[in-house]
């Protein structure tokens, strides 16, 4: 299977509890970029999966509709997921070719470190809006085929 991994886009710094942080309008550009990115290049997904939180949800929400699909919530990828959780869950999706899971910082940056066998995240920066690219090719491991910052889409 196919893991694309995608932190959210930038986000307003307060609101009422942290998951109701909402995009900015830099944010929505942002997901709109990467949006862009994976259907120019034919990326399609089977999958979009996304922490519940809002900033999350916005970005795949519009992310997904680029790619025709749609945005299944996946409340083990809140915030303080922990990467053996979301090795475990993903494991629900083995029979997808691709999956996109959009979720938080450091979160998704401890999943790459575990997924490559890394001690840590420490040489990883994971950007707002940036793009992984991993072939899982056994559980808990992976190989990193891209890594596409924003600014860069």
């Amino acid at each position: 299977m196919e893991l694309l991994l995608l932190r959210h886009a930038e986000a307003e710094d307060f609101a009422a509890t942290d998951q109701l942080r909402r995009l900015t309008e830099k944010g929505r550009r942002q997901a709109e970029s990467v949006g862009e990115y994976l259907s120019g290049h034919e990326i399609n997904v089977d999958r979009v999966l996304s922490s519940p939180a809002l900033r999350t949800m916005e970005t795949a929400e519009i992310v997904a509709r680029k790619l025709k699909a749609e945005v299944t919530p996946a409340p083990w990828a809140l915030p303080g997921m922990s990467a053996s959780t979301a090795i475990e869950s993903l494991e629900n999706f083995r029979h997808c070719k691709r999956v996109l899971l959009v979720g938080h910082q450091p979160d998704i940056g401890l999943l790459i470190a575990k997924l490559l066998g890394l001690r840590d995240d420490r040489g990883l920066h994971v950007r707002k809006a940036s793009l992984f690219h991993l072939c899982l090719v056994s559980k808990g491991e992976a190989v990193l085929e891209a890594s596409v910052p924003c600014k860069l889409m």
